[in-house]
């Protein structure tokens, strides 16, 4: 970090503080019934590169905000609120902002979400992932519920300016269809914090058996097939579960990734440059004859369509599961060290099979932003300039050590030069695990618009998951379709097309792995998909595609 961006972001407080010093009448009022607090600004002349034309301003400040925002289960065992998280705490100590969070019930965000929408009832800021949304986050602003921020980040916002200027990725993946950006998302700048998610397996099994790694998908084969009939578990019965996940697609555990070695995938891709949609591909046939294949063996969980993540875990600590595709291990391996101190699993590299290629379609392993922690500013709120230097403060050198490691001296030191979590975080006195006191104490693992640190990775993370994502980055990601913005009209049509198309491709998907639906009538199935419009699905997300390569 340079003295003048270091003596910048110094500035940027000191200013912060100043506007406080400089006294408010406390005269915030809820504006038009809105919900939203009216706190004035936040030192609307204060900023050096601001909007002031010379006109004399009032000097106000931004004493509140209102955010919508989900609240993380890492917190919500120690708090009710993220002001019950020390990031929140210390940035209205330095700012004088405090935040009113409006929180919907776990499970309940979408439907909260659409209910705050309908209602015309907006807080200041909101805090979803836009990207999800029929037509984005450009149809949030052509409804009127949010604002473009390009301006906003020019003047008000130099540290996340910053990182635009400096990585032409981020700008593809942000930027709507209209040129504008209408959120801050979260960032994980350095590959290693997005490799998070990958292939495992049962070490202490493969030693039992003596067998080595798989490394092909021919030699997973061998290897689920001894985990069902050579008892690795040691019980004397033949109750293993050689290889278990969730539904087809969808979730980070779907059995469908079983493709991928075979160089296909069950959604979108690109192949030789041109998007295409995998189950059209020959690959995808060949893929899926395998995964029929271990489910009539017995060596797939005959019970994965009706598995989520609780139930899945549930079976892996319960010495059923051999292998699988799941977070890093340091859940399981944390909660067994004293149940069953010889529970052990390892990383699997992503299989080679017919492709020859170690393919891998988690589009987490590219993503500079992380759409599902992305903030807006509302029509509501009558200080987005305030608002978005407030926003800015989290990606400034100073914001950078807060969210990602909270205070100097409380939770961590610094050493050697770098930040070290103290015993607060990594052996609390209260009993809170590392992932507990972190959601009580920073921002990095719970999400928010800032830049996650690789630092808070290499601490948080033992070495056998270090060790695991080290494994898993030796990959090609080539064939990953990237976030692609579309026009308002290609967002209506593929929606509509998608609707259906997803409804019976899912449907199908199990059916052919349980054999429901013979693999022989696999040519009626591409041709049902052609029928309902894929290819016209695909002509939209190709012009999208070619857009971002050109941008």
């Amino acid at each position: 970090m340079s003295t003048k961006r270091k003596l910048g972001m110094l500035a940027l407080v000191a200013m912060l503080t100043a506007a406080l010093a400089a006294g408010c009448s406390g005269n915030e009022t809820k504006e038009n019934g809105t919900g939203n607090t009216g706190g004035n600004a936040m030192g609307e002349n204060a900023s050096e590169n601001g909007s002031n034309s010379g006109a004399k301003k009032e000097e106000k400040q931004l004493k509140e905000l209102s955010i919508f925002a989900e609240l993380s289960g890492h917190l919500s065992s120690t708090g009710k609120s993220n002001n019950d998280n020390l990031v929140f705490q210390e940035m209205e100590k330095r700012t004088g902002v405090k935040v009113d969070w409006m929180h919907p019930p776990t499970g309940q965000a979408n439907e909260k979400f659409n209910l705050m929408l309908s209602s015309g009832e907006l807080p200041d800021v909101i805090m979803y992932g836009f990207k999800g949304l029929p037509g984005g986050a450009a149809k949030l602003a052509d409804d009127g519920a949010i604002i473009p921020l390009n301006d906003l980040i020019e003047e008000h916002a130099p540290n996340f300016k910053r990182y635009l200027d400096d990585n032409p990725q981020l700008l593809k993946e942000i930027a709507s269809e209209d040129g504008q950006i209408y959120n801050l998302s979260m960032l994980r700048m350095d590959p290693a914090l997005r490799i998070y998610v990958g292939p495992q397996l049962r070490k202490d099994w493969l030693d039992a058996l003596e067998l080595p790694v798989p490394t092909t998908i021919d030699e997973l084969y061998t290897t689920l097939k001894a985990f069902k009939e050579q008892d690795p578990n040691g019980n004397g019965e033949q109750d293993e579960i050689p290889y278990s996940g969730s539904k087809f697609k969808d979730t980070i555990f779907a059995v469908g990734k079983l493709l991928w070695p075979f160089g296909s995938h069950f959604d979108f891709m690109v192949k030789d440059g041109q998007v295409t949609y995998g189950p059209l591909e020959p690959e995808f046939k060949e893929g899926m004859a395998f995964i029929n294949k271990l489910y009539n063996e017995g060596l797939l969980d005959p019970d994965y369509v009706l598995l989520d993540r609780s139930k899945l875990d549930n079976k892996v600590m319960a010495d059923k599961v051999g292998a699988m595709y799941h977070f890093q291990m340091q859940k399981f391996m944390t909660t067994m060290a004293e149940k069953d101190p010889e529970f052990k699993l390892v990383a699997m590299p992503h299989l080679t099979g017919p492709s020859g290629q170690q393919l891998v379609f988690e589009s987490a392993y590219t993503d500079i932003s992380v759409p599902s922690f992305s903030i807006a500013i509302t029509t509501a709120n009558k200080h987005p300039e305030e608002t978005m230097e407030w926003l800015d403060y989290a990606f400034s050198e100073e914001g950078n050590m807060l969210f990602n490691f909270g205070v100097e001296g409380l939770t961590y030191e610094m050493k050697d030069g770098k930040p070290v979590y103290t015993d607060v975080i990594m052996n609390n006195k209260d009993g809170l695990s590392i992932s507990q006191a972190m959601g009580k104490y920073i921002k990095a693992l719970t999400g928010w618009p800032m830049a996650q640190d690789v630092e808070y990775f290499n601490q948080m993370m033992p070495d056998f998951s270090v060790e695991a994502i080290n494994i898993w980055k030796d990959v090609s990601t080539a064939s990953i379709l990237p976030i692609l913005s579309y026009t308002a009209e290609e967002d209506k049509q593929q929606a509509k097309l998608l609707a259906e198309i997803a409804t019976y491709a899912d449907e199908m998907f199990d059916k052919f792995v349980m054999g429901i639906e013979p693999l022989e009538k696999y040519d009626d199935f591409v041709s049902q998909l052609k029928k309902m419009g894929i290819e016209e699905a695909i002509a939209i997300k190709q012009a999208a595609y070619d857009r971002y390569m050109n941008k």
